[in-house]
């Protein structure tokens, strides 16, 4: 697992199958069962919710259709874990941060509690949040956000709430704009708003939307100082941080030190192992499913992500007995206490 105070630098590679074709394996998978589930994702326009849609059908082929996901368009992260604790979700998509804050009573969940029945699954996508603003807008830092029309996004999402979290920890308060990803960067187009917060697919991966706004309007990317991250990371211990390498965007010649987060699935404990198993199985055997969204997804270290990059919330019994039998060793941390009993 990541040590959450210092820079994350996780890379997404091919080594994973070749990880999978050596690693011993202590026991024979189990029969797939034959059931209907729902699997949590986001909003249909974001890019994540194709990606579940191949995950659902890659679950079928592996399980012999036994297991049937529908994919359901959600709120994603806080949405899917409210619906969790509802019980209406078996599987859903979530953030390593919002996780954590559901898993300890944190955020959203202050009044309700902490949900010590939740589980992380898989950390399957690195997710930075990058701080981009207009050139013109006088704002070299961070901390020159203090008082200025900015978007972190939709109000109440998870991404909004961490990039919020991260400003606040620095004593920064910009005057935050709700508003949707089209919406915010029309408004950083004609000067509405100094910037906006939006999250990428990887540290060296530009974000598509970012590039779209560069073309039209010159703009900056923001980097915490490493004093700024250590402040970060001592009030808001559950962000994770990375490093975007220089010239990932333009006018960025220098890396930029950013917060953001690990996107994976969650289920609630009473999942049946046997379905996480198998989407295990799925996300391992079923690559060239996944792949026909973005070849990106034949590439991911699913078990070093999962492993190194885990929000401290155990594993799902599933998925432990699966990383247990593909000879991962687990820390203990992460060893879910229905695998103590």
């Amino acid at each position: 697992m990541i040590a959450f105070s210092r820079l994350v630098r996780l890379a997404a590679t091919s080594a994973f199958a070749t990880w999978v074709a050596t690693a011993p394996a202590f026991a024979e998978r189990p029969e797939a069962p034959s059931v209907n589930i729902t699997l949590g994702a986001t909003s249909s326009s974001s890019s994540f919710f194709a990606f579940h849609a191949a995950v659902s059908k890659a679950l079928s082929v592996e399980s012999g259709e036994g297991i049937r996901a529908r994919v359901m368009e959600t709120g994603a992260s806080v949405d899917n874990l409210n619906l969790m604790r509802q019980g209406r979700i078996q599987l859903g998509h979530s953030t390593s941060f919002a996780l954590s804050q559901s898993y300890f009573g944190k955020g959203p969940w202050e009044e309700k509690g902490a949900d010590k029945d939740v589980r992380a699954v898989m950390s399957f996508n690195l997710s930075p949040q990058i701080l981009a603003v207009r050139a013109d807008a006088g704002i070299a830092s961070p901390k020159d956000l203090e008082g200025k029309s900015f978007s972190s996004g939709i109000q109440g999402s998870s991404s909004a709430i961490e990039v919020q979290t991260a400003l606040d920890a620095i004593g920064v308060t910009p005057e935050y704009q709700s508003s949707s990803l089209e919406d915010a960067l029309t408004k950083v187009q004609d000067g509405r708003i100094v910037g906006l917060a939006k999250s990428s697919p990887a540290p060296e991966t530009p974000d598509a939307s970012l590039l779209r706004l560069q073309a039209s309007v010159d703009t900056r990317i923001l980097s915490f100082t490493d004093e700024q991250l250590a402040e970060i990371q001592e009030k808001a211990p559950l962000l994770v941080t990375f490093v975007v390498p220089p010239n990932t965007y333009e006018n960025q010649d220098k890396p930029a030190n950013v917060i953001g987060h690990t996107s994976g699935f969650a289920a609630p404990a009473s999942t049946d192992p046997d379905i996480i198993y198998y989407l295990w199985e799925a996300m391992t055997n079923q690559r060239d499913i996944l792949g026909e969204v973005n070849p990106h997804w034949t590439e991911v270290d699913f078990v070093k992500l999962t492993l190194e990059g885990a929000p401290p919330v155990p594993l799902h019994l599933g998925a432990y007995r699966w990383l247990k039998d593909h000879g991962a060793d687990i820390p203990d941390k992460l060893v879910p206490p229905e695998a103590k009993r």
